[in-house]
């Protein structure tokens, strides 16, 4: 339909916020001691309702949907005697062009996500760790889209004679959205629920070294090094709201961890305090992609296979944690900041311009957020031979505190963990 074309060519909606969530653990400078092994599940539930956008204020996730039609737009789908008929039945009712429109197309979208994550683990020294993690993401999309019209759009829809023009016309503006995304060779926007693997990691830890005493006060210097593999559910041009579980590509990640740890005499507790730092580069790749046709819009029937460069990833967290020694209990809090470069883009089948379209639709993204997290060891009861399983239970709640170009995203993450 013309006028479903005419809407959404200056109109599209970016499903994508960013690669940036919340930590839900504090880094440490644990590793295994040699030769032991670890079985970890972990278990994450993730709400996705709001995103941050470039000026880090909170929108629904829904609100990319929105567009205001105008009276301009309409008329502009129409040519020879049906626009000279529309714009006299307009002008008959007194009703300004220029004006308030038809009406505005409105759009609901939330999002959960379950994410398990097995993971194991090799102390192959009492210095050095690996581990391989396998993460597994079910998600559920729902998604409506409605026309509300105003009370200009009710005037002139009440004043048209013919119940067929009516017809036809309400028809085109509920399923604006659907017929261009149908003509423009997208999968249907609805709702869905997907189950995939996700991109598997290596990860490498090596204690560089130790001074001190913990009961009075010690330094322990970590460096953690990761690769991930893209195993996940592939990105897909088709998909208005994408719900790849990989971005697509290979990613190197080093960092240092530093801790410091003493026992607190006043409360007879052991403390720990730890900074972490951590670079993630994001391999260049090649993929098919959405060519805007229009600034800062994302729909287009234009796809092409263009070379990406993902903007690299840097972490830094600060935390807090003490633990009791007697019953095993630790709490832990932490504040973490986290910043996403900018994504590149390099294509030849179109205008320069459109690919710095593209570029604009993936700015640089920024993640201020805090976590808590509390822990119940009983390897020291284990120890102690008056409890017959070393493990660990952890339950740990993270969110936002303020953000750009990122969802709002909560999550709420338990793990148990056993050593063997």
């Amino acid at each position: 339909m013309r006028l479903a074309a005419c809407l959404f060519l200056v109109w599209g909606m970016q499903a994508h916020a960013g690669g940036l969530s919340p930590s839900v653990d504090t880094e440490t400078t644990s590793v295994l001691p040699g030769k032991i092994r670890t079985l970890r599940y972990k278990q994450y539930f993730v709400t996705v309702n709001d995103k941050f956008d470039a000026d880090g204020t909170a929108t629904p996730l829904g609100q990319s949907l929105n567009k205001k039609v105008t009276w301009n737009e309409v008329l502009a789908a129409q040519s020879g005697v049906k626009k000279d008929l529309l714009k006299a039945s307009l002008q008959a009712q007194g009703i300004d062009i220029n004006g308030e429109g038809p009406g505005s197309l409105t759009g609901e979208v939330n999002m959960n996500v379950n994410v398990k994550v097995p993971i194991i683990g090799y102390g192959i020294n009492d210095h050095h760790s690996i581990g391989l993690i396998v993460p597994v993401y079910t998600i559920k999309t729902s998604v409506a889209t409605s026309f509300v019209t105003s009370a200009a759009g009710e005037q002139w829809y009440k004043s048209i004679a013919s119940p067929s023009t009516k017809a036809q016309i309400k028809e085109q503006l509920e399923g604006a959205l659907s017929s261009t995304l149908q003509t423009y060779g997208y999968d249907p926007l609805q709702s869905e629920e997907v189950s995939a693997l996700g991109d598997i990691r290596f990860v490498h830890k090596v204690l560089l070294g130790e001074i001190g005493d913990p009961l009075v006060g010690s330094h322990r210097l970590l460096w953690r090094n990761e690769i991930a593999a893209p195993t996940g559910r592939q990105p897909n041009a088709d998909k208005v709201i994408d719900l790849a579980t990989s971005d697509g590509q290979w990613d190197l990640g080093t960092g240092l961890n530093y801790e410091y740890s003493e026992h607190f005499k006043e409360l007879n507790l052991p403390v720990s305090y730890a900074l972490s730092a951590f670079y993630n580069y994001q391999m260049a790749d090649s993929l098919e992609r959405r060519i805007p046709i229009a600034e800062g819009s994302s729909i287009s029937p234009d796809k092409e296979k263009v070379d990406r460069k993902l903007g690299d990833q840097i972490s830094l967290m600060a935390s807090a944690s003490v633990g009791n020694g007697r019953d095993g209990s630790s709490l832990a809090v932490g504040y973490n900041y986290q910043y996403m470069f900018a994504t590149k883009f390099d294509g030849s089948a179109y205008s320069s311009e459109r690919y710095r379209w593209l570029e604009d639709l993936n700015q640089d993204a920024e993640l201020q957020s805090m976590l808590v997290v509390y822990s119940y060891s009983t390897v020291d009861k284990f120890l102690n031979k008056s409890f017959p399983v070393p493990l660990t239970w952890t339950l740990s709640y993270a969110q936002p505190l303020r953000g750009n170009n990122v969802n709002d995203t909560r999550t709420y993450y338990t793990e148990l963990q056993f050593f063997f």
